[in-house]
This record gives structure tokens, C-alpha cells and sequence, in this order.
């Protein structure tokens, strides 16, 4: 009896009051579990005024709206129930669920990742002129109407919208009831699940969910399932079936997440693509070279014919010629070869050192000339130490890969002018070794032999000079180039680059490293390779160390300084040593070296002084064209 006198009083006179235009009206909503609610009222001088109340139960598929979209949903219910009232004109619209102030206010705008429903709602709310205020729930009238539960006695009409669970289900390997079975018995999300359903609280519980909490405002429940957006949240159960599924075509990285991005989500989703991307074999074979490494120059040997490059040019016109040059003063020599066996190049060679001496080091491919055992005998006999490029490499032998350029050219140029090959060459290499090289700045005659071939101008540059441009020319050749460093660890599983195989990358383990940028790869056949690191790469990824911008101490040259040594034991003519220094000028005019001269007396012999005459006033000292006053040159007096 009481509860209906109440209910009574709310709805009589007293209270209710007669909608009219020249006041201003609050629509104030709000939800439960069980229902929504409504008031519309006016705002009078003697305070809020109700007009009509309005309030239902929620449907089964309603309940399990998650919190955020219970309180949308008041707000749509009692828009279109009070419809008439508030189309038209100005309105305070009022909820105690803060998150819909922003996805509702029109200076913000609904977030892009916002549930569908509250994007859909947002539209229909767009047609109404409001502005939206939070009040708390002990302030907000509508809760009690929400905390009326009754039957309902009518199907109600089924939501309209894109059911995505249908959308995202048919190109998944797992059904729906498998999502919705792994997130209630997933640990994170099956907290996640009943905190959206009835609300988050103050403060991240954990940190593990610090993402969800992120999202909190954009995360809703479609049959079971958590969704952000358009996209599924998977439980950690069924993430390794899905990344699989994403990847089947063996896209790349990029494209990889960009199908993903469009599906389903999860925290650090994107490392996850990544490391699953990585770790495709059918991928790692079929994939492209991994960057190019920064070059590398070789050591410059200050001692001319210290390291020889060596490779073979042609077939040209039935012809082939063996390049040799030194990587120091740049020489080149050219050989016509009849055969290229390891007999006909020893032969080369041994008249080759004759002439100028044997070299330290030579620098080859794996052709078999180079890698017989009668060559290899050769070499040891005189002291020569072998190394090799890597095969199919052959910028590591760049100096004899260059040179082989060069000489074909020239080749090329004399054939088409339909001039003698053999002559055409010869005059090409006198010219060659004759010309200033721009990485040492002297011609290669000048460098080997201290003379040109031709002229009698000697081209003197100090040592130290020549080492500086040619660290000055590798510098800039490094810098320029760029690339990426990597280096490998014995026992690193790696792919190797194959050619003349179905396969471009095999698998294969670091044995050892040959160098800097070779190494000892076990293919697992029995048979170890040595392959440049351009030619490896990492089986499980790619992890580049980025290459330092200088160059490294071992491979500049260091020169001791050298200075002239003073020139002693000059005689004067009294038996004292001269205590004033004389100073010694070269043609230069720079200063040589302060010495105090004694003179060397001998037995027997007489020295003389000549006689001095008074001094007189000095004439002016000669001057230069620019005014300056020339000193006389101070000889030695012997």
C-alpha cells in the first residue's frame, strides 16, 4: 500500500508538470543489469520538475550488453520514447557513466575504435541539438526506474548492425565456440570479460592488463566473445592457430599485420607477426639477399708489391687475358693466355717476380687455376701467402675485379676502332701506369719504380701524404656506400646462400670465422664452405649491428716520424769550440738545424786567422717584390 501511494504521489500534479517551450528540459537515463530508465523534466525557479518517467527490461541478448553499452542504450531508449518532446529543440541530456560524455559530446567525437553499436547510436544522436552532462548515480533520478525488473511479454525486435562474430568466423580456423570457451577459461581475459560487463574500476588491477584498461571505453561483448572494435580479442590459447592462419599465404611482415589488423587483436600482436614471419623456413629459403654490408677496403701496404690481385678476363674474340695488379702502387700487368690451367698461370707469374720480386699476399678467386694443388705448391715454395674470395663474391676481390673492367674496355674501344688488339693494350697499360690514380695520388710508374715511364718530372710526394688520400678516398668510399655489420658466433644456425641449386638459401651452422667478413659453414652434408657474410643470414631473423662511421685503427697504416738528423763535427779555425749556433738555410728557406761548430785540429799543420777589417755601416738588405727582406744565406766555412 505504501509503494503505491507512492508511486501515486510521483504521478499526480504535485510533482509532474505541464511540458512547455519556455523552460529548459533535462533528459536524465540510466541502466541496471535488469533494466533502463528515463526522466524527462523542466528546470523551473523553484528547481527540477519531472514531466513523464519511462522505464523496461532488458532483453536476454541486452543483458549481456557490456556496462558501457547498458548506459548508451538508456540514453537511446529514452530519446526515442520521449521523441516529441526534445526533436527540434535545445536539451541537457544526463548520465552518471562518464565514458559517454566523451564518445558523445559533440566536441570530441566518437573514438575511432568505438564498438559499431555506440558508432550507429552516435549517428542517431546526431540529429538531436544537446549538450551532455555527468552526474553522479546518488544525484541521478532514472536509477531507480532502471531497478525495476518485469517480464517481458513480447519478443523484441532483433538489433540492427553487422553481426561481426559471422564476419570474422568464416575466415578464422576456429569456430566461435571455440573463442568463447578459451576467453572464459583464459586467466586475463576471462577478468576482462566480467569487467566490461559490470564495470572497470578506479585503477588497473594488474599489469599484465594494462592494455585492456587502455581500451576499456572501446571494448564490448558479442555472443561470449571480447571484441575492440571490429576486431576479435584471442585468447593466448588460440593465438599460435591464428598467427599460422595469417601467414598461409607467406606474405611478407608488413602485409602480415596489415590482414591481422583487420581481424583480430591482441596485446603485442605485432611481435608476434614478426617472430612468426621470421621463423618460416619456406620464406627464409625463398627470400631475397640480406642487405649489403658497408665495404671494406684492404689494408694498404706502404711496401709496393706487397699484395697482388689476381683474376682472368674474357673470353674476348676467342682471347683470354690474365689481370694482375698490385694494391699499393696500382701497377697493372696483362698476359695473353693461350690456357688458363694452373701451369700456364705459374709460368706468367714466376717471370712476373722475377722482375719485380715476390709479393707477400695474393688475392685470388676459388677458380680451379688458383685452387690446385700445384699452384698451392708454388706459392708455399716462395713464401706467398694465398687468400681467397668467397665464391660468387667477387666485390671482395674488387681491386683485380676493377682492373679486369678497365682492361676490357680498352679492349672494346680498340676493336671497334678496328685497331690491333695486342698494340691497342700495350699502349693502353703505358698510358695507365703513367696516369695519377685518384686513391694514391701518384702514377703507378712513379710508385714502383720512383720514375715515369716518359717525362723526367718527378712527381716527390712525402709517404705520409699519400697514405692520408688514399685513408681519405676509403673513408668517403665507405661512408657513401653504407650497409649493415653482422658477425656470427661458432655454433649460430644460419642460412647460407646456395647457387646451382632448387634451393637459393640451405641451412648450415658457423663453424669458425675466417677473417672479418668470411666464415666456416657446415651445410651438414659433410662439407664445410667458407661464404662472406653477405652470402649468411640469421635462420630465426635478422638482428644487424649497425656499422661504426669511422674506420678501424688496424686499418690505417701508422708511419714513425722521421727527421733529419744535425750535421756535426764542422771545423773553425780557433781551438775553442764557437759557442754561438749557426744556423743552416736550404733552398726551401725553412730552417734546418741549430749546431755549434767546432774546428778539427790536425798535428802538424798551421792555422791561420784572416785579418778582419772594422766594420762599416751595412748597405740595405735586399727585399722580394712583396717587401720582404731576404736573408743572406749562411755558409759553412770550410
Amino acid at each position: 500500500m505504501a509503494f503505491n501511494e507512492v508511486k501515486k504521489i510521483l504521478s499526480s500534479s504535485e510533482v509532474l508538470a505541464h511540458y512547455t517551450l519556455d523552460l529548459p528540459v533535462v533528459l536524465t537515463a540510466d541502466a541496471s543489469g535488469v533494466g533502463v530508465g528515463a526522466v524527462i523534466s523542466h528546470i523551473t525557479e523553484e528547481g527540477e520538475r519531472p514531466i513523464a518517467y519511462a522505464s523496461r527490461t532488458l532483453s536476454a541478448a541486452e543483458r549481456a550488453y557490456a556496462q558501457i553499452d547498458r548506459e548508451a542504450l538508456a540514453i537511446i531508449f529514452g530519446i526515442k520514447k520521449f521523441h516529441q518532446y526534445l526533436y527540434g529543440r535545445k536539451f541537457v541530456l544526463r548520465t552518471d557513466h562518464k565514458p559517454l560524455t566523451y564518445i558523445f559530446g559533440s566536441k570530441v567525437g566518437i573514438p575511432v575504435m568505438a564498438a559499431s553499436r555506440l558508432q550507429r547510436w552516435a549517428v542517431l544522436l546526431s540529429g538531436y541539438n544537446y549538450d551532455i552532462e555527468y552526474v553522479s548515480s546518488h544525484k541521478n533520478c532514472a536509477d531507480a526506474l532502471s531497478r525495476l525488473p518485469q517480464p517481458v511479454h513480447k519478443r523484441l525486435p532483433k538489433s540492427e548492425g553487422m553481426n561481426y562474430i559471422n564476419f570474422v568466423e568464416n575466415f578464422l580456423p576456429v569456430t566461435n565456440d571455440d573463442v568463447r570457451t578459451a576467453t572464459a577459461s583464459d586467466p586475463e581475459l576471462s577478468r576482462i570479460l566480467t569487467y566490461v560487463q559490470s564495470g572497470w574500476p578506479a585503477s588497473c588491477p594488474k599489469e599484465v592488463l594494462q592494455q585492456y584498461y587502455i581500451k576499456r571505453n572501446e571494448l564490448y561483448i558479442d555472443r561470449g566473445c571480447i571484441m575492440w572494435g571490429y576486431r576479435l580479442v584471442i585468447p593466448r590459447t588460440l593465438r599460435k592457430k591464428i598467427l599460422m592462419q595469417l601467414h598461409t599465404g607467406h606474405m611478407g611482415i608488413v602485409k602480415t599485420k596489415s590482414i591481422a589488423r583487420s581481424y583480430v587483436w591482441w596485446p603485442n600482436i605485432d611481435t608476434d607477426v614478426e617472430s612468426e614471419c621470421r621463423a618460416c623456413e619456406t620464406c627464409a629459403v625463398e627470400s631475397q639477399a640480406p642487405p649489403r654490408t658497408p665495404p671494406q677496403p684492404w689494408p694498404y701496404h706502404l711496401q709496393p708489391w706487397s699484395r697482388l690481385h689476381i683474376d682472368f678476363l674474357g673470353p674476348f674474340n676467342g682471347k683470354k687475358f690474365l689481370i694482375l695488379i698490385d694494391s699499393s702502387t696500382k701497377w697493372l700487368e696483362v698476359f695473353e693466355m693461350p690456357k688458363t690451367n694452373a701451369t700456364a698461370v705459374i709460368k706468367v707469374l714466376r717471370c712476373t717476380f722475377a722482375r719485380f720480386g715476390l709479393p707477400l699476399e695474393l688475392v685470388s678467386d676459388q677458380g680451379p687455376p688458383f685452387t690446385s694443388a700445384e699452384f698451392k705448391e708454388f706459392l708455399t715454395r716462395n713464401g706467398i701467402q694465398q687468400r681467397f674470395s668467397p665464391a660468387y663474391h667477387p666485390s671482395s676481390n674488387g681491386a683485380a675485379e676493377n682492373a679486369v673492367n678497365i682492361c676490357k674496355k680498352a679492349i672494346k674501344k680498340a676493336h671497334r676502332e678496328s685497331i690491333d688488339v695486342d698494340a691497342a693494350l700495350q699502349t693502353f697499360l703505358l698510358t695507365y701506369r703513367n696516369s695519377i690514380h685518384s686513391s694514391t695520388g701518384e702514377s703507378p710508374s712513379m710508385l714502383l719504380q720512383k720514375r715515369t715511364l716518359r717525362s723526367r718530372l718527378d712527381l716527390l710526394r712525402s709517404d705520409r701524404a699519400l697514405i692520408n688520400k688514399v685513408n681519405q678516398a676509403q673513408s668517403k668510399q665507405v661512408e657513401y656506400t653504407g650497409g649493415v655489420q653482422r658477425s656470427f658466433a661458432p655454433g649460430e644456425p644460419v642460412w647460407v646462400r646456395e647457387y646451382g641449386h632448387k634451393d637459393r638459401w640451405v641451412k648450415g651452422t658457423i663453424v669458425h670465422g675466417e677473417g672479418s667478413r668470411r666464415y666456416s659453414v657446415d651445410k651438414g652434408d659433410s662439407r664445410q664452405v667458407v661464404k662472406h657474410v653477405d652470402q649468411i643470414k640469421r635462420r630465426s631473423g635478422l638482428y644487424d649491428i649497425p656499422f661504426p662511421e669511422e674506420q678501424s685503427e688496424s686499418m690505417r697504416v701508422q708511419i714513425p716520424d722521421s727527421s733529419g738528423s744535425a750535421r756535426d763535427g764542422m771545423s773553425k779555425e780557433d781551438d775553442g769550440p764557437d759557442t754561438s749556433p749557426t744556423t743552416v738555410v736550404g733552398d726551401s728557406g725553412k730552417e734546418r738545424k741549430r749546431v755549434s761548430s767546432e774546428r778539427i785540429k790536425s798535428p802538424g799543420i798551421e792555422y791561420s786567422t784572416p785579418p778582419t777589417s772594422p766594420s762599416a755601416p751595412s748597405p740595405e738588405p735586399p727585399r722580394a717584390r712583396s717587401g720582404r727582406v731576404r736573408k743572406p744565406v749562411v755558409r759553412f766555412q770550410v
